[in-house]
């Protein structure tokens, strides 16, 4: 029984219900938080959650959704990131169903000047 309240309990931690967004941009049609709980160091490379929270809904290979969920880790000294996971969600702010998920590791980018992953480079990596 303990193992069973213990698993559900990780679950509910690990997902968005306790993350404490931190608003960090955002235009007219989205807006742009991250979870700075989530941060994790580890000599040049930070890794953190991100939310991103749609004013009308994004329909992508058939997946419709309000909000979308990422993990991504970042070279604070190489100036790149990539994406570790994330997930659609059909509600705002990383609630509802879940519409879609990737875990899939994806491959290093370059952080472009005046993007929304340099506004979260900067923000992930600002104590470095």
């Amino acid at each position: 029984m303990r193992k069973v309240l213990l698993m559900l309990l990780l679950a509910f931690v690990s997902s968005g219900a306790l993350a404490e967004w931190v608003k960090v941009g955002g235009n007219g049609d989205n807006t742009l938080y991250a979870d700075p709980a989530s941060i994790i160091k580890s000599s040049n490379m930070v890794k953190m959650r991100t939310l991103h929270d749609y004013k009308v809904a994004v329909k992508v290979a058939g997946a419709v959704y309000l909000s979308s969920e990422v993990q991504e880790e970042y070279d604070c000294k190489g100036n790149h990131s990539r994406t570790l996971f994330f997930s659609f969600h059909s509600r705002n702010m990383g609630k509802g169903k879940k519409v879609y998920s990737d875990t899939e590791l994806h491959a290093w980018e370059p952080v472009r000047l005046g993007s929304v992953r340099e506004i979260l480079w900067k923000f992930a990596c600002k104590k470095m």
